[in-house]
């Protein structure tokens, strides 16, 4: 009951990261266009929120997974998870050292070494949740939690297809209803 649960949660939080990957990015500068003040209109925050929305998926699958780990750990299995959250610390600043000092990428590497931190620790959870199924021979692979092939094809080459017309929003009216209708024909075929 606990894993059809947990790949229920899952597979939907798959379906909504792979709305949000392609589509965010280029929503939120229309958004900020439309509804944003003087001041949110800017490149360099349409740009930081886009890169955002990259960010919300892995957040996302994180809580859920940590979520599941708490509640199905020994507390000496919490106590390992206290350990080695001391080492996705030093990843994250490893991370944001190489993205904000090497990249100097500003807020936008602030962005990145969260994402990296962030994939460190569902990568952890994904083991711990896959040995605690196996301990109770119930077997969890990535293929019970993925969704089908074909919609990471679709959400790769839609995300390619807007990240291109992006550029154009601002000036051409026609690119941005082309995003648009795209934009629903994704969700519809999703």
């Amino acid at each position: 009951m606990a894993k059809s649960h947990l790949v229920d949660v899952l597979q939907a939080y798959g379906i909504l990261s792979i709305i949000v990957f392609p589509l965010g990015p280029v929503i939120v500068p229309l958004a900020l266009r439309f509804w944003g003040t003087h001041r949110w209109n800017s490149p360099k925050v349409e740009g930081l929120l886009s890169l955002y929305c990259y960010y919300v998926p892995f957040l996302a699958f994180n809580g859920i997974a940590e979520a599941f780990v708490s509640s199905a750990a020994t507390p000496s299995e919490l106590r390992s998870q206290a350990g080695w959250m001391g080492g996705f610390s030093a990843c994250f600043a490893l991370a944001a050292y190489v993205f904000l000092k090497l990249g100097d990428l500003g807020a936008q590497g602030l962005v990145l070494a969260n994402i990296v931190n962030m994939g460190v620790r569902i990568l952890w959870s994904y083991f711990f949740i896959k040995s605690y199924f196996g301990r109770h021979k119930n077997h969890l692979g990535l293929a019970d939690v993925s969704l089908h092939l074909c919609s990471y094809l679709a959400g790769v080459v839609t995300t390619s297809v807007l990240s291109s017309k992006r550029v154009y929003v601002a000036t051409n009216l026609h690119s941005t209803i082309g995003i648009f209708i795209a934009g629903v024909a994704y969700i519809l075929l999703m």
